[in-house]
């Protein structure tokens, strides 16, 4: 996967989300969700995940878990959402996922994804 273009101002990291469990794990970048801390092996939860989208894009979150389940090699899904950061403002994430493992279903349960993390107005189109 290439790398997004590093734009002043925006953090970028790499994630890995297991579509089984919905652990997210970072691999790159800034080693928390959002503000909110990761536990001792580096992880977030499926809770603290949802919470922190904006009401607005659950449903479409929901939409994007079930098309990455099918994605195949070389395919790549590109999406944004709206997140809460802990201290209360919102983070516009910018995402670029690919398929890294699958189950013998043929179903993607990992994937990889590039993120980056811009600061979101609510005036900013979505």
């Amino acid at each position: 996967m290439g790398a997004l273009a590093a734009t002043p101002g925006v953090l970028t990291k790499v994630i890995e989300t297991d579509l089984r469990t919905h652990v997210v794990q970072t691999l790159e970048g800034p080693r928390d969700f959002y503000g909110h801390p990761l536990d001792e092996h580096g992880l977030i939860g499926p809770q603290v995940m949802v919470s922190t989208l904006h009401p607005d894009d659950q449903e479409r979150f929901i939409e994007i878990a079930e098309r990455s389940e099918t994605l195949r090699p070389g395919e790549e899904l590109r999406y944004e959402l709206r997140v809460r950061h802990r201290d209360g403002y919102w983070v516009l994430a910018k995402c670029r996922s690919v398929p890294k493992e699958w189950d013998y279903r043929g179903f993607v349960v990992v994937i990889r994804s590039e993120v980056e993390m811009v600061p979101y107005s609510s005036g900013l189109p979505i």
